[in-house]
Parts: C-alpha cells; structure tokens; sequence
C-alpha cells in the first residue's frame, strides 16, 4: 500500500483515540487483530483487506464519536440538501 495513504489512515485512527475511541475497542468491533493494529499504528504496513475491515470504523458512521452533520440532512435524486 501507499505510504501516504497508510499515513492518512493513521492519522484517522489517531483522531478517533483522539475522541476516546481505544485501539482495543476498534480492533474488536472492526474484527481485526489487535496486534496487526498496533504494528500498524507502530509503522508497519498494513494489508488491504485489513484496511477493508477498519474503513467503516474509521470513515464511516460505525465509529463510537463519529460526528457528521450528514444525519441532519436529506438530498433527493438531484443531490440537493433538504434539512430535517
């Protein structure tokens, strides 16, 4: 994988420890090994199909305080915002 892109997801991970989320915690919702995360978090590579399990958890709604304002709103078929 890309070192930048491996920096990136670090960089997410760290944000979301940031907010209270524990490496312990993300490993077991996400179904990774707790020691690949931290080799990865440590400078390690990570595998793709790691990566896969994680991005939910560290993109998408599934993380603990992931906070989004994309709940507050609704788009219709053209792609326009209607608030809630």
């Amino acid at each position: 994988m890309n070192i930048l892109t491996e920096n990136i997801v670090r960089e997410r991970i760290l944000a979301l420890q940031e907010k209270g989320n524990s490496l312990t915690a993300l490993a077991k919702k996400s179904g990774v090994p707790q020691s690949s995360l931290w080799k990865f978090m440590s400078g390690g590579s990570i595998y793709l199909t790691t990566l896969e399990k994680l991005w939910p958890f560290i993109y998408g709604n599934e993380s603990e305080n992931h906070s989004t304002t994309q709940d507050e709103t609704t788009h219709d078929k053209e792609g326009r915002n209607h608030g809630k």
